[in-house]
Parts: C-alpha cells; structure tokens; sequence
C-alpha cells in the first residue's frame, strides 16, 4: 500500500507533497508520512480532507494539532444514498441534487441554512440520515473557509481518487516492489511520465514539482 499527501496552494494548484509506503493506514505510517512533511517544513496545515480512516485522523491531530478536517462530502453521499436506496429513482435523483445543493452556496450561512432545510425536509422522510449527519457535522464547512474558486478541491477526496485511478493503471505492468527505495523509483518514474504528457498534451508551461503546501489531502 502507498499512502499519498496532495497539497492545494494558495492559487489552488496541486502538488504531490509526499508518499509512504506501508502495509496498513495506521496511525504509524500516517504519522511517518505526515511527520516528514513537517521536517520539510510544512509547519502549519490548515484543513486536512479525510474520509473517515482513523489512522490519518489520529495521526493529523498529533503531527498537526491546530488543522481542521474536512469530512469527503462525496463519502458522504454515497452513505446517504445508500440509506435512501429504497425509495423510487426520481426521488432518489432529487435528493442527490438537493444534497450538493446544500454545499454549493457561496458563503457560509447560506450552506447552513440550505443545510437545516435539508435536515427537516428529508429527515422526515428517513429518519437515518439525520444520525448520519450528526456524525461528521462538526467537519463539514471547513472547506468555506477559502476562496470559492477551488472549495471543491478542499471539500472531497477526488482529487486523491483520481491521482490513484492513473497511480494504480501504471503499477500494472508490476508485479509488486522489493522495498520502500524501489516504490521511489517507480513513483519518480510515474510522475516524470505524468510531467512529459502534461508538458506536450494539456498545459505547456505546468511544472509538476515536490513543493510545500498551504493546505494538505492525505490518503
């Protein structure tokens, strides 16, 4: 298993801050990882974006105990749809609408409000989902903290998922690694082969750089 932290800057741009590689996501390799970004000197995080493994969160309040956590609100969702799977599709489709509804509002006190409507109408109609709220509410805003042009990079865990959807398609070709000196070998050489493609396919001018990071998404 590789644990991978990926960092939003001021400006919103994303960095590939740093990599573990481990055999569980326990709080001893969380807080390897995460105590090596400080070393580096990542002093302060301000929001780390977890979707519920108990080693990163453990590990974030120890390593950096004045960050906030951002529950993935695409985790959420899926919990939720889940506990509405019953009802017929057009409702279930309104839901889903009305959910991310809630967390699109520009400015904090409209998502709470569009958060409390939500609660009373669709609590009524199952029950669970206000319990399931109550579990993270506390970690649900943090991400209206910054500027409304890259929340969504603050507010799920996408942009990791979508880092390891090419990660796990060019581990293909093999078959495992010896040690923590050869997944460095092979994550330097994914991240040259995502640097060539993106310099001649998307964005001539992108450099993708190790770099220091404001804020931090950990997996």
């Amino acid at each position: 298993m590789i644990l991978v932290a990926l960092g939003v800057d001021r400006e919103g741009r994303i960095h590939l801050l740093d990599w573990e590689l481990a055999t569980k996501e326990s709080f001893n390799s969380y807080g390897v990882l995460l105590s090596r970004l400080k070393k580096r000197g990542l002093e302060k995080v301000k929001i780390i974006v977890e979707d519920g493994a108990r080693g990163l969160l453990e590990a974030g309040k120890f390593v950096y105990p004045g960050s906030n956590f951002q529950y993935c609100l695409w985790h959420l969702s899926q919990t939720l749809m889940k506990q509405v799977s019953h009802l017929p599709p057009k409702i279930k489709d309104r839901f889903y609408h009305q959910f991310w509804e809630v967390f699109n509002a520009h400015d904090l006190d409209k998502c709470y409000d569009r958060y409390f409507e939500f609660l009373k109408k669709r609590g009524k109609m199952v029950p669970s989902i206000s319990k399931t709220f109550a579990l993270h509410e506390e970690n649900l805003f943090h991400y209206c903290d910054f500027p409304f042009e890259y929340r969504h990079r603050l507010r799920t865990v996408n942009m990791t998922e979508g880092f390891f959807r090419h990660l796990r398609e060019f581990l293909r070709r093999y078959p495992g690694w010896i040690d923590a000196k050869q997944v460095d070998k092979i994550m330097l050489l994914f991240l040259k082969g995502v640097k060539a493609y993106r310099e001649v396919f998307v964005q001539p001018n992108h450099k993708i750089k190790l770099n220091r990071g404001t804020f931090i998404y950990a997996r």
